[in-house]
């Protein structure tokens, strides 16, 4: 089994890969610097069948900024599955090239499992079936705020960060130009409607049980399989797409519709009964929108985003705000509905381009057979005072632990 270590703050372990800093951005500009605690979380949990994750996860704290907890203080849980290692489904299928930096954040639970949601109706009866009449479901703090977080990582290999995806929005990763080795994540947490990780099939929830804006973020790696799809035009990285879905795909070139294609999974319906709209966010570098479309970001740019749905033969337009930011073409749309759409997206110039022209002078490699992708989910378990956060496909407390949401 291997054995992949969490990264830490560099005040603990400069050796190898780890947190230079984390700075908050408030809405009034001003700047606030987090300093870890002292505290730690233990508790290792499987990762792709052959791997574990290993060691302490720091707590931080903004000082001076409330969270729904009434403090400032955060746990991290992040790490770097390396190419080279086995990643193994639990249909046996296994994969040695799925580099990525996995990043999770949530606001500290060390004083309690924070609030409890009512549930009643079909939830109720899901969730509790013994007795559903006396149903709650742990939701976790969330961190009700609209600071932007600044992670700065020391990376001491060869990651290159290729295609990012995750559970936030006005994501940003880059590597300083400064310093090539410190990798910067620019993030601002965005509330999404959970359903409980509890099955293996989450689908069978057709309504969400409640509201957590808990941070996920997956960085994935020069060297990632499915990355692999994008051909020569992997050297542009830095392809970013994020949503309010709780299932996500890796972003893929489909060369036959000369577009990049990802698929996002959410349940059909928000915690209110209503239909669940969804926000995406794509943005594209400069030397990747090249190569893939021969489009000059210092031209006039229109970018596009279809979606079908499974139920569905023709893909709906949807509507678009774009606009360019630094070296990249940053759009964002919203108002579409789930469960479980395919999303296509594109970029052009102004003016008329022969988009399967560019598409056959550079010819990236068609889409790759996609791996089974399988969600990974979390579980808190409690023993008396003692509380572990169990992460997996199919999370399970520890003897002597009961689940608490």
């Amino acid at each position: 089994m291997t054995e992949l270590p969490r990264i830490r703050s560099c005040e603990f372990q400069s050796n190898i890969n780890c947190i230079v800093s984390i700075r908050g951005i408030l809405p009034n500009g001003s700047e606030v610097v987090a300093k870890p605690t002292g505290r730690t979380e233990t508790g290792d949990f499987i990762w792709g069948e052959k791997s574990k994750v290993v060691g302490p996860a720091d707590e931080w704290e903004f000082p001076g900024v409330k969270f729904q907890s009434g403090t400032g203080k955060f746990t991290l849980n992040t790490f770097y599955f390396p190419d080279g290692v086995n990643f193994c489904w639990a249909n046996g299928q296994c994969s040695s090239h799925q580099e990525q930096l996995n990043f999770y954040a949530m606001a500290s639970n060390f004083g309690g499992l924070g609030p409890m949601s009512k549930l009643s109706g079909k939830k109720a009866e899901q969730w509790c079936p013994t007795n559903p009449n006396n149903c709650e479901i742990g939701t976790g703090f969330s961190f009700n705020n609209e600071m932007k977080w600044v992670v700065t990582f020391s990376m001491k290999n060869d990651f290159v960060p290729t295609i990012s995806t995750g559970r936030i929005k006005l994501l940003r990763v880059a590597y300083e130009s400064t310093n090539n080795k410190n990798l910067t994540i620019e993030f601002a947490p965005l509330v999404l409607d959970h359903v409980p990780y509890d099955r293996a099939d989450l689908w069978i929830y057709e309504e969400a049980f409640y509201q957590n804006d808990s941070p996920a973020l997956w960085v994935h790696g020069k060297k990632h399989d499915l990355v692999q799809s994008l051909g020569k035009c992997v050297e542009g990285g830095g392809l970013q797409v994020v949503s309010n879905a709780i299932g996500m795909g890796v972003p893929t070139w489909n060369a036959k519709n000369v577009s990049i294609d990802v698929w996002v999974k959410s349940p059909h319906l928000a915690t209110d009964g209503t239909p669940l709209k969804g926000y995406l966010e794509v943005r594209i570098p400069r030397e990747m929108a090249k190569c893939l479309w021969s489009v000059d970001l210092n031209g006039q740019i229109s970018g596009k985003v279809s979606i079908t749905y499974a139920d569905s033969v023709t893909p709906e337009v949807l509507t678009v705000t774009g606009s360019l930011v630094g070296n990249d073409y940053l759009m964002v749309s919203t108002g579409y509905h789930y469960s479980s759409p395919t999303i296509a997206i594109q970029l052009n110039n102004s003016k008329k381009e022969d988009v399967s022209k560019s598409a056959n002078e550079f010819q990236p490699s068609s889409i790759a057979k996609p791996l089974k992708t399988t969600i990974k989910m979390s579980i808190t378990c409690k023993k008396g005072s003692k509380i572990k956060k169990v992460t997996g496909t199919a999370p399970k407390c520890p003897a002597g632990y009961k689940k608490s949401a």
